[in-house]
């Protein structure tokens, strides 16, 4: 459509149709929200996450932990100024978004990672596979921003998506395989080795439901299904969004954008509840604080009462709940929590 015939040039979207300028519109207002939630989310938690920090040795864990949201906003503001500003190269911002999605999703699934690497603190074996696993998965990541193509709209310097390929689509579907993995290596190892004594292997299986274990044991457990049950089902719906080529482009990259704050949220929700039980547990030894839980050290239980296929081939420490059941916890449980979180 030529500018004359305009009734305002000077207003990009007057350059668009009606049905793309209301796309247009929509998802500028969702990256816009999206943007302030990702902020408000930081600034938040920042006293705590300033206080995780100075009482942490610096470490790679922590270093992701201070930083996938700030690459997840990142992120978002490009969007957002691709949105709102005009732009002399569209294709630069693609590119641009590429590296900051790597950045985000990588760092926010090795802090998953870190939880496996606990649990399985003592099987180099199952840490370096998975730890090659997420080479692969964080690698495919790049194939969602690449597989964007964003051009001027017509007599003006605004960038807008025009086409979104659907090999995109795999940015989503192998980081839900891989966090799929590691949620249920991580389950059945929690299951397996900190189980009840004397009880059936149904309902030591009960606890996956009910966190039934040990306070750490707990909370790796219910820290994997709060991140497994809130990203995973997410990412597979941004992954089937980007696959429909039905959907309007500027539709398509919505839902992942979205994940990809949702994740790095989640990450390091988990990794903040996980690192203040830790920090309550050191306090309430040094004197500072009352008592954390109500779990109480037992007396060493005769072998008779435990079940070989319970049995772990590391030590026992068996903790009595004030309720009365006795909760088997494999020595270096605490050196697992405090291996993630280095």
């Amino acid at each position: 459509m030529a500018n004359s015939t305009l009734p305002n040039p000077d207003i990009y979207l007057n350059h668009l149709t009606p049905d793309l300028a209301g796309q247009f519109e929509v998802t500028r207002d969702v990256y816009l929200t999206l943007l302030g939630a990702a902020i408000w989310d930081v600034l938040v938690y920042l006293p705590d996450d300033i206080r995780i920090a100075l009482s942490s040795p610096v470490s790679f864990t922590i270093l992701c932990f201070l930083t996938t949201r700030l690459f997840a906003i990142a992120e978002t503001l490009i969007m957002v100024v691709t949105q709102t500003h005009p732009i002399d190269n569209c294709r630069a911002m693609p590119i641009t978004m590429s590296i900051l999605c790597i950045l985000s999703m990588s760092t926010t699934s090795f802090l998953f990672l870190r939880r496996l690497h606990a649990v399985f603190f003592d099987q180099r074996s199952i840490r370096w596979l998975f730890s090659f696993l997420w080479l692969g998965a964080n690698g495919v990541t790049v194939l969602g921003p690449i597989g964007l193509n964003a051009m001027h709209i017509e007599g003006t310097n605004y960038c807008t998506f025009y086409q979104v390929h659907s090999y995109s689509s795999m940015a989503e579907f192998v980081p839900a395989a891989f966090d799929t993995l590691v949620f249920l290596a991580i389950s059945y190892q929690l299951i397996t080795s900190y189980t009840e004594v004397g009880v059936s292997d149904s309902a030591s299986w009960r606890a996956f439901f009910t966190g039934n274990l040990s306070p750490i044991a707990r909370a790796l457990l219910r820290g994997s299904q709060q991140y497994y049950l809130m990203v995973c089902w997410m990412t597979i719906a941004s992954g089937i969004l980007l696959y429909l080529p039905s959907v309007p482009p500027l539709y398509r990259p919505m839902l992942g954008l979205a994940n990809n704050k949702l994740a790095a949220s989640m990450a390091c929700r988990v990794f903040r509840n996980l690192k203040n039980l830790d920090l309550r547990s050191q306090s309430s030894e040094s004197g500072w604080t009352t008592e954390v839980s109500n779990l109480r050290f037992a007396p060493e239980p005769s072998q008779g009462s435990m079940r070989p296929q319970q049995q772990s081939s590391l030590p026992v420490i068996d903790i009595r709940q004030t309720a009365g059941s006795v909760v088997v916890l494999p020595v270096g449980a605490e050196e697992a929590a405090g291996h993630w979180q280095k």
